[in-house]
């Protein structure tokens, strides 16, 4: 119960605060691109502290063990590299120890969506 208590005080008020920001951004993006662009980068900014806050407090409270505390970068896929919509790049034990684990995000297509609409998934 405690420590169900402690994730609604502090990360989880956090996080909803961040769906708020992004529904009231949502809202904006037609009306004032710019105002809009605004909120999405504090937004980005709020996000960021409650995923630090959240791996913090797993940590603190020992749910799972983290035997190193390097965090990986964050990137853009390249463009010839966007068959996976997320991947990770882990240096070895061989390379530059200044090498950072890299987590890689493809950006969505928009091409998608058409697609999508047009066609039909099945199992085989």
């Amino acid at each position: 119960a405690r420590l169900s208590r402690d994730l609604h005080d502090g990360t989880i008020q956090n996080l909803y605060a961040v769906g708020l920001e992004l529904g009231h951004a949502r809202t904006l993006i037609k009306a004032d691109p710019p105002r809009a662009e605004a909120e999405l980068g504090h937004t980005l900014t709020t996000l960021q502290a409650a995923i630090t806050e959240l791996r913090q407090f797993v940590l603190d409270k020992q749910i799972v063990t983290i035997p190193n505390q390097e965090q990986a970068l964050v990137a853009e896929s390249p463009p010839y590299n966007r068959g996976n919509f997320a991947y990770i790049s882990i240096p070895g034990p061989y390379e530059n120890p200044s090498v950072k684990a890299t987590y890689y995000v493809a950006p969505p297509d928009a091409k998608w969506r058409k697609w999508r609409a047009t066609t039909t998934i099945t199992s085989s």
